[in-house]
């Protein structure tokens, strides 16, 4: 009698163990999914209703801590720009880096009242993260509707005037509309020196006032994609 009280109290005691264990388990797996949530920025289910704040601090990062760039924005709009890699991707693709002219970054342009997020801006300067993110976005928003590749020479302010120089470029566009949400690509590149000149990807809910701004600071072969 007495080996079987020592038997069931040891079975009793293994069961408390498992449980225990168990229990300890599901928490490391539930702090590890909140974890893993915390980290996750999906640009291609964004929906412009999320406010800066929220965003930002669903990985980490505090809308005070921002690089003060002269990227334009808006009226009645603020922006902030980072190159944390926290928030400078898309899922598992990371797009922090650097080439010998700027660094790669990310804007999100809200608005000053609400604070509601209104366009994200992706600016890249290496080939291979434009490259990833081009066959990026055709994976997950297939093919796209408007697609051209134009070419001229790049304009500079010479003695405060606005004159166009010798130096070549290929501007490639890429244009999707994913129910409403606009995707537009500008990239170019100096195909005499094989050198790439800058990469601007804006995201934002079809607008009359983004669509001209994209026009502006952009490129004005963004009304030409839309129409088509």
């Amino acid at each position: 009698m007495k080996k079987i009280k020592i038997v069931l109290f040891f079975c009793f005691a293994l069961l408390q163990s498992c449980n225990s264990q168990t229990k300890k388990e599901e928490k490391n797996n539930l702090d590890s999914k909140k974890m893993g949530k915390r980290e996750t920025f999906d640009l291609i289910n964004f929906k412009f209703t999320e406010d800066i704040k929220t965003t930002l601090q669903s990985v980490g990062l505090d809308v005070n801590v921002n690089l003060e760039t002269e990227e334009p924005t808006l009226f009645g709009f603020s922006k902030f720009e980072s190159i944390d890699k926290k928030i400078l991707h898309l899922e598992n693709l990371q797009l922090t880096n650097a080439s010998a002219i700027k660094t790669n970054s990310i804007i999100f342009h809200y608005e000053n009242e609400n604070e509601i997020v209104e366009m994200i801006q992706l600016n890249l300067f290496t080939k291979k993260e434009i490259e990833k993110t081009i066959e990026y976005l055709k994976n997950r928003l297939g093919k796209e509707k408007y697609t051209t590749v134009k070419s001229g020479f790049l304009s500079d302010v010479i003695n405060g005037e606005l004159v166009t120089t010798k130096e070549e470029f290929k501007e490639t566009i890429y244009y999707w509309n994913k129910n409403g949400i606009i995707y537009f690509i500008t990239s170019k590149e100096n195909p005499v020196k094989g050198v790439d000149l800058g990469f601007k990807l804006f995201v934002f809910k079809e607008d009359g006032k983004w669509i001209d701004f994209v026009g502006s600071f952009g490129s004005t072969y963004i009304s030409e994609a839309i129409v088509e």
